[in-house]
């Protein structure tokens, strides 16, 4: 179990990013939160490393209409979310 902190910049606001993180989060079982900030976007995420990265890797993406710009990852402290949850 690992716990990280994503910080997505780009056009990543009003493209449903904060949507489909959650459609994703929950298949594969993720808990945490994701939420704007100004104009970007930040998720605290946690569950197996393997499955954090598959989140990861989408994140440099995102949903159809996003253009991201850059992915920050640092690492966070183990919260015990028990769900996924858009703020």
């Amino acid at each position: 179990m690992k716990n990280v902190v994503i910080e997505i910049r780009g056009y990543v606001q009003n493209v449903y990013f904060r949507h489909e993180a959650k459609k994703l989060a929950d298949k594969l079982k993720l808990k945490g939160l994701i939420k704007n900030h100004y104009d970007w976007v930040v998720a605290e995420v946690e569950g197996p490393e393997d499955k954090l990265e598959e989140f990861i890797k989408w994140c440099h993406r995102g949903p159809v209409a996003a253009k991201v710009e850059s992915v920050k990852i640092e690492p966070g402290t183990i919260k015990g979310y028990e769900s996924f949850e858009i703020n």
